[in-house]
């Protein structure tokens, strides 16, 4: 871990250049946009493209600086807690010279360069908002100061914020942060495609406003077929999910029946579809001994789950082309709650795979994994060790 005046000297660098990166972005796509439409377009239109150029690009650029931060993000795991709290990662991010740094260099450039070469920049948000008038350099730097220092503030904390919360998730995940060379490379790529977007986003807006009705026709033909595809999808697969969910309970009720067990109404047995239950689902006796089960949904067979040993996981959704990761997202939940019986949670129905983190490591999970208190077990798994009761029979990693 660097000295905390180095890391001060990275964050003041990283800073510069995160404002140059905002700068060179957002005037590029202003200068596309004055170059395509200034005989089209009125000049105060072409202004209020830029200021929302300015907006977009502000807030993307320092998302992409903090979340490629390798020092920043090995610090966070070195501190991180067992629990994200929005509002207590808020006063974090207020108190690291990251922040700080940034948050400076951002306001001293703003003020010191209000205007940027060939009229670009900054001078489209006073041209916008006092279009026709006549404004003094300092009632313009005044101006635009007051309207970028919330801006520059809501995106240093909010993104960063952010960003953090996306940190933990991996934490939870069990995936180490890239090293400074590879997160550099990932990040040149990021700004690349923040710039080519932006700029082709912001450059065929006009079109669609000045072709309304054809734009408007070819997204009624288009989107009603695309949201249909996914509507199918998500449909079928929470389809899938009641099905297999119903099906383990009948197959629960008649096991009881058979054996003479004791089971508990089951509460909420489909809260999958809206929220995960915060207790205990149901309550099950058998061969004297009672567990407490709560129930997991792996709503999307290839979205694997991640748990940790501490009441917590992930599901990890993934969209990938011909095997390479395009997207990902996590999804955090708690699986924990409060018991003074043996502790069950069943994964119904169950993805193709489930993994166990240790010591930023995963590896597979079997049904019969021990997590603490917990004993982790799919449908098939939870039946077959209630009837032979071998319940608390120890997994191969234990």
């Amino acid at each position: 871990m660097p000295s905390k005046h180095l890391r001060c000297f990275f964050a003041v660098l990283r800073a510069v250049l995160c404002y140059f990166s905002f700068v060179f972005i957002s005037a590029f796509i202003t200068w596309c946009v004055q170059y395509m439409y200034f005989d089209k377009l009125g000049e105060r239109s072409i202004h209020f493209i830029a200021f929302f150029a300015i907006i977009f690009t502000l807030f993307s650029v320092v998302q992409s600086f903090a979340l490629h931060d390798t020092a920043s993000h090995e610090k966070f795991l070195a501190e991180r807690g067992k629990k994200f709290v929005f509002s207590r990662e808020i006063l974090r991010v207020l108190r690291s010279p990251e922040f700080i740094a940034e948050t400076l260099v951002f306001l001293l450039f703003i003020s010191a360069l209000p205007t940027l070469p060939l009229g670009l920049g900054y001078t489209n948000i006073t041209s916008a908002l006092f279009y026709g008038k006549n404004l003094s350099a300092l009632q313009e730097k005044l101006c635009i100061f007051a309207l970028m220092l919330p801006l520059v503030l809501a995106a240093e904390i909010l993104m960063r914020t952010i960003v953090r919360k996306d940190w933990f998730s991996q934490s939870l995940a069990q995936e180490k942060p890239h090293g400074a060379l590879k997160s550099s490379a990932f990040l040149l790529v990021r700004l690349t495609a923040i710039l080519l977007i932006y700029a082709v986003g912001f450059m065929t807006f006009p079109i669609y406003l000045g072709n309304a009705p054809a734009a408007i026709m070819i997204l009624g033909a288009v989107l009603p077929f695309l949201i249909a595809i996914l509507l199918l999808f998500f449909i079928y697969s929470y389809v899938f999910a009641f099905r297999a969910r119903k099906r383990f309970i009948k197959s629960l009720k008649k096991l009881c029946r058979e054996k003479g067990f004791a089971l508990s109404e089951i509460r909420v047995p489909y809260s999958f579809i809206f929220r995960m239950h915060k207790g205990y689902n149901f309550t099950v006796t058998a061969h004297g001994k009672t567990y407490d089960c709560k129930f997991l949904s792996g709503i999307f067979k290839n979205s694997p789950v991640m748990f940790d040993l501490f009441g917590a996981g992930v599901w990890l959704h993934y969209f990938r082309i011909r095997g390479k990761e395009i997207f990902k997202y996590v999804h955090r939940f708690e699986y924990a709650f409060e018991s003074e019986n043996t502790k069950i949670l069943i994964v119904s129905p169950a993805p193709k795979e489930m993994f166990v983190g240790e010591n930023m490591r995963r590896r597979r999970a079997d049904t019969g994994e021990t997590l603490g208190e917990y004993k982790l077990l799919n449908e098939k798994g939870f039946l077959r060790s209630l009837e032979l009761d071998v319940m608390e029979a120890k997994g191969r990693f234990e």
